[in-house]
């Protein structure tokens, strides 16, 4: 498996559920409708971001507000993607997980703006552990 140095290493697997929040990869190679089937058999909420149409800030931005049904106040920077993605008040589970495809794309073209998110997502995380909901970030590039 060759997974680029932007992305975590630690692979996630449905076998090991003392994984705790954060964030993981997957092969290239795994299935991707039978590996969402298997986690929402786990009892995961599996959000899809496809990555592949973000490869820049504001073409991510635009995605992610779309993914995760961004109220219209939006405001397209990212104070405002930690402020929608801490309150997510339609997600009801206690454990999610968002499957971002082809992330290696945006993380490339943009390293700076790529720090940020992953800083912001990392706030995401610790946010939502702090009220008892798993996140786990999942890779698949």
């Amino acid at each position: 498996m060759t997974i680029s140095s932007h992305l975590p290493t630690q692979e996630f697997s449905l076998d090991a559920m003392e994984q705790l929040p954060g964030f993981y990869s997957i092969d290239t190679e795994t299935d991707r409708p039978e590996f969402i089937r298997d986690c929402t058999e786990w009892g995961f909420d599996v959000i899809e971001f496809n990555g592949r149409k973000a490869q820049g800030e504001t073409s991510y931005f635009t995605e992610l507000a779309k993914t995760f049904e961004f109220p219209d106040y939006f405001g397209g920077n990212w104070d405002a993607v930690a402020d929608c993605l801490t309150d997510l008040e339609w997600e009801e589970g206690d454990c999610i997980m968002v499957l971002y495809s082809a992330a290696d794309r945006f993380a490339k073209a943009e390293p700076l703006s790529w720090k940020t998110m992953m800083e912001i997502w990392q706030r995401v995380v610790d946010h939502w552990s702090d009220l008892g909901v798993s996140l786990y970030l999942v890779f698949q590039d």
